[in-house]
């Protein structure tokens, strides 16, 4: 499962779908996930999105705008849910929270 999510970190990595994918209940991904990698599965989403537009951000001529579509537009982060524009884009001052 850790592959499908870093193989392919713009697909619906739903807790639901990934449960599907597994052939477990979410409840009992949820607990398996977290006993070997330390963390939920969403965390481990977010976390490999967050990557993934990094990576794309350095390695890639794409705008930011067009990579935070590619991870779904969003990404959490200390809980709280945002819109993936870099600090000093156009309009970011407007997501300060």
């Amino acid at each position: 499962m850790q592959r499908l999510v870093l193989d392919h970190p713009e697909g619906d990595l739903t807790l639901r779908t990934l449960s599907r994918h597994a052939g477990l209940s979410e409840r009992h991904l949820s607990r398996l996930f977290h006993a070997q990698a330390s963390m939920s599965v969403r965390e481990y989403v977010e976390q490999a999105r967050v990557a993934f537009a990094s990576r794309r951000l350095t390695e890639t001529a794409d705008s930011p705008e067009s990579i935070a579509r590619e991870v779904g537009g969003r990404l959490r982060y200390g809980g709280h849910v945002a819109p993936c524009v870099p600090a000093g884009a156009a309009g970011a001052a407007d997501l300060a929270y």
